[in-house]
């Protein structure tokens, strides 16, 4: 448009033809440019958003790493102690299996017989050494109360 007032203009014998013509190429490049500028604008901004979004895609894997990992060393530690847990488990039924087995052998059954069976505690060499031990740890726990009852009895005496 400026191209043909220019060339109109050059026309009515103000300016020559090829200076006019020249002119309107000049108008026109300098539009183009300004265009090109403006869309270079826009490109250099989409740019610089994308590599904004990049960046935090970055860091959200990062993050997504670092919480697999610490969620990968809580598994390994509840792991582990579901582990101890389990032998813990293992070792108090153990000792009720000892204990009931104490029981039936002491003559203070009740229904331990029954559970005995249950519990599958034939072994009559462990029910033995059982047995005794459970008579050491008795015999152990009279004395202990003897010792105590005989110091209340002397801190009685000296009040």
């Amino acid at each position: 448009m400026i191209a043909a007032l220019l060339l109109a203009a050059a026309v009515q014998g103000q300016v020559s033809p090829e200076l006019a013509r020249v002119r309107a190429q000049v108008t026109t490049l300098e539009q183009r440019l300004l265009g090109l500028e403006q869309r270079q604008g826009d490109l250099s901004r989409e740019r610089q958003r994308l590599e904004a979004e990049r960046d935090l895609a970055e860091l959200r894997v990062r993050e997504a790493e670092a919480e697999l990992q610490a969620i990968e060393r809580d598994r390994a530690a509840s792991s582990a102690e579901a582990k101890a847990a389990e032998g813990e488990l293992d070792k108090a039924v153990e000792r009720l299996r000892s204990q009931l087995t104490l029981l039936a052998l002491l003559g203070r059954g009740g229904l331990s017989p029954l559970v005995l069976r249950a519990a599958g505690g034939d072994d009559a060499p462990l029910r033995v050494t059982v047995a005794l031990a459970m008579v050491r740890e008795q015999k152990r726990r009279r004395d202990e109360l003897a010792g105590l009852v005989e110091r209340r009895a002397a801190a009685l005496a000296d009040l």
